[in-house]
């Protein structure tokens, strides 16, 4: 039996992933509230566990969907994103912004702050630079 979904978390994105052999393979749903907005085409989408670890995909397609017994959703069609310099910066800048965010609220007075936050910037630094820390994608907490 299909589930009916409160009309508070209307509206909701699903999104779908074309594999290398053309099979359409399910990926999961989101919410527009928690994206806020829906992805165009030519947008990235990425899971990232570790600077090495993580996966990108490219919408390549989007289609709205009415099923007659289920809310209406956007349905987002991707493809796996060529690995490149690039996003592989996006990724390590991302999770030092993640380390940083943290590191603030858990002790603003910490002493590496402002060479961190000169390195997110791109400024000169006198320390060494500064890797992402490493995370466990088993333990969902920051």
């Amino acid at each position: 039996m299909l589930e009916r979904l409160d009309e508070s978390q209307h509206p909701y994105i699903r999104v779908l992933q074309t594999t290398d052999d053309g099979q359409i393979v399910g990926y999961g749903t989101f919410y527009i509230k928690d994206l806020g907005t829906i992805p165009s085409v030519g947008d990235y989408l990425a899971d990232i566990n570790n600077p090495d670890d993580y996966y990108a995909k490219v919408v390549y397609q989007r289609i709205f969907v009415t099923e007659i017994f289920a809310p209406s959703y956007w349905l987002l069609l991707t493809r796996p994103a060529e690995p490149s310099e690039i996003t592989n910066g996006v990724v390590e800048t991302t999770l030092l912004v993640t380390d940083y965010y943290e590191a603030t609220q858990k002790n603003p007075a910490d002493p590496s702050l402002p060479e961190r936050l000169r390195q997110l910037l791109g400024w000169p630094t006198k320390a060494r630079r500064i890797k992402p820390k490493v995370r466990d994608p088993e333990d969902p907490a920051p």
